[in-house]
């Protein structure tokens, strides 16, 4: 518990005062701010690890959610496709146009997510150091990045090729 004293309390005599309320429960301890922040969470020092664990079962879900979206949306333009190779587009041009899409889905992706983020990161900050600029890791930063460029992609090329592999005019008269 966090405790605020009025402005010109002596700060010594408000912890001896609390020392003594508290004198008969043997897990209280008093101390200031600084050890409050310091002090390990009520499981213990190993929380961390499960914490680890957690995000990366969520995450997990979450990556294999967005690829498989990712997937189908894309496969089901095969048709689309077929229209454009039928007209005069080349493999490589809808190869091209998909590139160009994947490139504008994975910076929305990038920037949605940073921007959804900011909130919550400037609230917990001000919440614990009392300042509004986030601790944030530029390797962890970089790996988000990286993965969601190479899951985003991976997905799209992938499933751009798989839509692409029949001949173009026996996938526009198949059915979806």
């Amino acid at each position: 518990m966090l405790i605020r004293s009025a402005s010109g309390t002596d700060a010594k005599a408000l912890t001896g005062a609390l020392r003594a309320a508290v004198k008969s429960y043997p897990t209280v301890q008093v101390g200031d701010r600084e050890a409050f922040l310091a002090a390990p969470g009520a499981g213990g020092e190993g929380d961390w690890v499960l914490n680890v664990l957690f995000q990366t079962v969520l995450l997990g879900y979450i990556a294999i959610a967005v690829v498989n979206t990712l997937v189908m949306a894309t496969a089901a333009r095969g048709r689309e496709f077929a229209m454009l190779q039928l007209i005069g587009a080349r493999r490589d041009q809808v190869h091209s146009m998909m590139n160009g899409e994947s490139r504008i889905v994975v910076f929305s992706a990038l920037l949605f997510g940073l921007l959804a983020t900011i909130p919550p990161l400037v609230g917990f900050s001000l919440g614990e150091t009392r300042s509004a600029t986030p601790g944030i890791s530029i390797i962890g930063l970089i790996a988000i990045v990286t993965l969601t460029v190479a899951l985003s992609r991976g997905a799209i090329t992938t499933a751009t090729r798989l839509a692409m592999r029949s001949a173009p005019i026996k996938a526009v008269g198949g059915r979806e």
